[in-house]
């Protein structure tokens, strides 16, 4: 499938078309194989983890009922909204939609911040040495209201003329850590730590609902301040730290396998139709970074992406908008790759130029040097597929 057909060279050739190094098709094709190997191993295992930790998983079960994204995208300070000409417009328009109903920010002092970073995984045991007497936790009490959040309504996304999951503005979700810790810490001080550790769990919930990877941490964060919080009562029966660690194992494991087009498309159906802790957040962005790569791959993983469409289109566990909504072709969604295969070589110069600090020196060549070849598209597809994640 991947090895370039005599004729094609030929004519590649008599119209000064180089191909790239005679071997590196077959050399993809070699090395796509063995990641494909490498991540069809992990699949039993991934399966097995996956039903052990359910049996466990009472923290991340939440209803889709009521949205709290109205209330909490309005507080939260957004990333991205001031480097970003559009990100900045959108934001203002956001901003404005609010009126006079805007509610107060979460923005928490510098000097509050530092001391928690300071105090580490000890913060409760220095519970007294905090002044909280000018925070309102209310807002967190209230929370109790919702059954989940979407940041992709009622945000400055809605205002976006053009979006790309890569630069669009986002929500300043690790903030909300700092609040989980200080909620724990007004608990001690007012003798009723069980109502904080409550309703920084539902909090918890709420964060891993907006289907985003970082929000799916963030909220194991929270359990695992909710866990020290317990542990510093003596109380020891809330938080499960084994399920802390198997949840978290299983999520890494998760994501390196769906969010890769190179794995087995049968892996991937039984992967898919398994429900873990995180789910919603790792299939929603590993689902987006293999539309990215769908310009680049497709032809060559036709089945791969027809299990994500298939999901796309039928499930109902997740919400998926704005996925949904990018994989269904909407105009206004940015394809990070999608004018590659039209050969305009300045666009594959920028692409590989980008790509230079990630790739090794025999890629890099082989790219620079094959950018005129038919097939170029699929040999930076094949390249960005098996690059190791990011440590």
């Amino acid at each position: 499938m991947l090895l370039i057909p005599v004729l094609l060279i030929t004519l590649a050739a008599a119209a000064d078309v180089p191909p790239a190094a005679p071997d590196f098709d077959a050399q993809l094709k070699e090395r796509a194989e063995q990641r494909r190997q490498e991540l069809d191993a992990l699949t039993p295992a991934l399966l097995k983890l996956q039903k052990e930790v359910n049996l466990k998983n009472k923290y991340f079960k939440a209803k889709a009922k009521k949205d709290a994204g109205p209330v909490l995208n309005a507080r939260i300070d957004w990333s991205g909204t001031k480097e970003n000409d559009e990100n900045k417009k959108a934001y203002a328009e956001y901003l404005n939609s609010l009126g006079d109903s805007s509610p107060p920010s979460l923005e928490l002092s510098s000097e509050l911040i530092d001391k928690l970073k300071a105090d580490g995984p000890g913060f409760m045991k220095k519970a007294k040495s905090y002044k909280l007497k000018d925070l309102d936790f209310q807002w967190i009490t209230d929370m109790k209201k919702y059954d989940f959040w979407e940041i992709g309504e009622n945000s400055p996304w809605v205002y976006l003329e053009h979006f790309s999951f890569a630069s669009a503005p986002f929500p300043d979700l690790v903030l909300l850590i700092h609040w989980a810790k200080l909620r724990l810490i007004k608990g001690v001080q007012e003798h009723n730590l069980p109502k904080a550790i409550d309703e920084v769990m539902h909090l918890a919930k709420l964060t891993n609902s907006t289907e985003t990877l970082i929000g799916t941490v963030v909220a194991l964060r929270m359990i695992r301040a909710s866990s020290i919080a317990e542990d510093f009562q003596r109380r020891g029966q809330y938080i499960d730290e084994n399920f802390l660690h198997m949840a978290e194992t299983y999520m890494i494991q998760l994501m390196a396998t769906v969010s890769n087009p190179l794995v087995d498309p049968k892996s991937l159906e039984q992967l898919l139709a398994a429900h873990g802790p995180g789910y919603c957040s790792i299939v929603n962005e590993a689902g987006e970074g293999i539309l990215i790569s769908k310009p680049l791959l497709e032809s060559e993983m036709k089945d791969v992406y027809s299990e994500y469409e298939k999901l796309l289109t039928a499930s109902k566990v997740c919400r998926w908008l704005n996925l949904r909504k990018a994989w269904s072709g909407d105009p206004r969604y940015v394809s990070l790759f999608g004018q590659i295969p039209n050969g305009n070589i300045d666009l594959r110069k920028k692409a590989i130029a980008a790509l230079k600090s990630r790739v090794s020196e025999e890629d890099f060549k082989a790219l620079n040097d094959g950018l005129k070849d038919p097939r170029w598209p699929q040999h930076l597809g094949y390249v960005l597929a098996l690059l190791k994640p990011k440590e």
